[in-house]
């Protein structure tokens, strides 16, 4: 899975299921790019135009029960290619900042990036995890 910030907003990406998603089996060739907000997949959408997406007339699906309700499906070469460009509109020194100025310093996204931010702040730091006495590192 990838997640991504970027300017546009937070996506998840992973291999779509085949027979449009009524399969268990994974299509490896077809990536299902997913976000919690519509706004910031179609965000995305409209600023790579370049990008072949599956159903280009609408590519951005919106579902109900899932964890991430809007959806939009693309070949893996174009998912590569998205990835690309978004790597190449970087032009920024700080991400917070860069998506602070498109969503406004006080949006919920900029909330979640500096909340998502900190917690991984803890894989430098890692807390020290109390033992039980008597437990295998107990010597």
């Amino acid at each position: 899975m990838v997640w991504l910030f970027c300017r546009q907003g937070f996506l998840s990406a992973v291999c779509a299921r085949k027979d449009e998603g009524r399969s268990r089996e994974l299509d490896v060739g077809l990536i299902m790019v997913r976000s919690r907000s519509r706004a910031h997949l179609e965000g995305v959408v409209r600023a790579y135009p370049t990008v072949a997406w599956l159903n280009p007339d609408a590519p951005v699906k919106l579902t109900s029960g899932t964890d991430y309700p809007a959806r939009a499906f693309l070949p893996k070469p174009e998912f590569v290619k998205l990835l690309a460009a978004i790597a190449t509109d970087v032009d920024y020194d700080n991400v917070k900042v860069a998506c602070g100025a498109v969503h406004g310093p006080r949006s919920t996204f900029l909330s979640c990036m500096h909340t998502v931010w900190s917690v991984m702040t803890r894989l430098e730091h890692p807390p020290s995890i109390p033992r039980a006495p008597g437990g295998p590192n107990d010597l």
